[in-house]
């Protein structure tokens, strides 16, 4: 399969995308800047520069190329509230868009929120 990964520098994302690739996948991803970007071709992963909360659907569409399936394991890592929103809410949209648009069958959501620890209270900004 060919793969696309948003969030691939991060955590999960590293770790999907280094154990699609060890069972003959083909992965993509998008990264925020062009060292990331460097240090995954150096790995034989594909990949494309960008800022997730900048790019329009159809820019993201069209980074997506021809994959067989988008995971969307990006996070705002508890930054600022603008952060949060444009990136756990408003990228999460965009990339169901941008799937869709570039005609991608596949879409995975990888996320702890809202479900991991309920029993607590979040707060306004997290919920």
């Amino acid at each position: 399969m060919d793969v696309f990964l948003v969030g691939i520098t991060g955590g999960i994302g590293a770790l999907l995308a280094a154990r699609l690739r060890s069972r003959g996948d083909t992965v993509h991803g998008l990264t925020r800047r062009d060292d990331q970007q460097a240090d995954l071709t150096t790995r034989s992963f594909h990949s494309r520069v960008g800022e997730l909360a900048d790019m329009t659907v159809e820019q993201l569409a069209a980074a997506l190329g021809k994959v067989d399936a988008l995971v969307f394991s990006a996070g705002s890592n508890g930054g600022s509230r603008g952060v949060t929103t444009a990136v756990d809410g408003d990228g999460v949209v965009e990339a169901i868009k941008a799937a869709r648009l570039a005609d991608v069958e596949r879409f995975v959501l990888v996320s702890v929120l809202p479900e991991s620890w309920r029993e607590r209270d979040l707060g306004d900004e997290v919920e």
